[in-house]
């Protein structure tokens, strides 16, 4: 997901206009297998219905349509916008820490090559 969150300007503030994050975006472009462990991982006292999200649930890719509707209902529906938005910037920060990885094998490979 690239950096910023999509959001939705709202003329229901009565401070002006007021952004507003839409979540079904952020869940539509969110890295889904990291998702899913984030949604695991979860402490029960996060979920607004007290019920763990499915430790069952494995790679996105191998779910089911049935089982990535549960999921995003789950995203919608069972965790606050708080949580919503620590989930998501966990997710950067793994998805960042990992781009910084392949830029440090890169250059090891560049310097090794340029020896």
């Amino acid at each position: 997901m690239q950096a910023g969150s999509p959001v939705n300007s709202s003329s229901e503030s009565q401070a002006g206009s007021r952004m507003s994050v839409n979540w079904e975006i952020v869940f539509n472009h969110i890295d889904k297998d990291l998702l899913i462990k984030q949604l695991q991982e979860l402490d029960l006292s996060k979920i607004l219905n007290g019920k763990p999200f499915f430790k069952s649930y494995g790679k996105w890719s191998t779910l089911s349509s049935d089982q990535r509707a549960k999921a995003k209902v789950f995203w919608m529906d069972n965790i606050d916008e708080n949580t919503r938005m620590d989930i998501q910037n966990s997710i950067n920060v793994i998805l960042a820490n990992e781009e910084m990885d392949e830029v440090r094998k890169a250059i090891c490979h560049n310097i090794a090559n340029f020896s």
